[in-house]
């Protein structure tokens, strides 16, 4: 019990140690981020920082693994969901403004950057999963759309959600808009957006989480 219960504190505090890290990357860019300005901010010792992330390399992997790793909690949901594939979208809308899609781009370059090794196998993952989530999409679409247009749609919507400017202009948060833009994407795309997925189907469900 005591040793499962200084595990959970250790996590815990991996946890806490990963986001103050993640929300300075955003600001100033990982280059600048210090071991010690995370321990000032979390009101713990260098020391007790280091024990948890050796190395500024170690919480940029953290930060990958754990991005990469709620995509696979999407990629699990979609692949035992019968909910329709609208409701699916909507659930990815919401999932995505409140996490993944707010990480900025500055964290991504300065990674791709000065992390080479890490970002080439984040990239490696990312192709796989986008791989299965496009073509889980395409699967239900109607015999008249071109998948390849259709999908390629759906990036754009993501891109233009993210989009402080744009948001700005249309008066909308990121999840209203994502969720109205996905629904009308659906519409057009689907051959049965509103309809229950069969047990059969399940596996074919929509997981546009790339």
């Amino acid at each position: 019990m005591l040793a499962a219960s200084t595990a959970n504190r250790d996590t815990d505090f991996r946890a806490q140690v990963l986001d103050c890290f993640t929300a300075r990357a955003e600001r100033v860019g990982i280059r600048r981020v210090r071991m010690e300005d995370l321990a000032s901010d979390l009101r713990v010792s260098k020391r007790t920082i280091y024990e948890a992330y050796p190395t500024k390399e170690a919480l940029v992997r953290a930060f990958v693994d754990a991005w990469t790793g709620r995509v696979q909690d999407q990629v699990a949901y979609r692949r035992s969901s019968r909910a329709s594939p609208v409701d699916q979208l909507r659930r990815w809308a919401r999932w995505w403004s409140a996490g993944n899609g707010r990480i900025s781009e500055l964290l991504w370059h300065d990674i791709r950057h000065d992390y080479p090794e890490i970002y080439v196998e984040y990239r490696a993952g990312r192709r796989e999963q986008m791989r299965e989530s496009t073509d889980a999409m395409k699967a239900l679409m109607a015999p008249e759309i071109d998948p390849e247009v259709a999908i390629a749609l759906f990036g754009a919507i993501r891109r233009m959600a993210q989009d402080e400017r744009t948001r700005r202009d249309l008066g909308m948060e990121m999840e209203e808009l994502l969720l109205k833009a996905v629904e009308i994407w659906a519409r057009g795309a689907y051959r049965d957006p509103y309809s229950p997925l069969p047990a059969a189907a399940k596996e074919a469900g929509p997981d546009p989480e790339s």
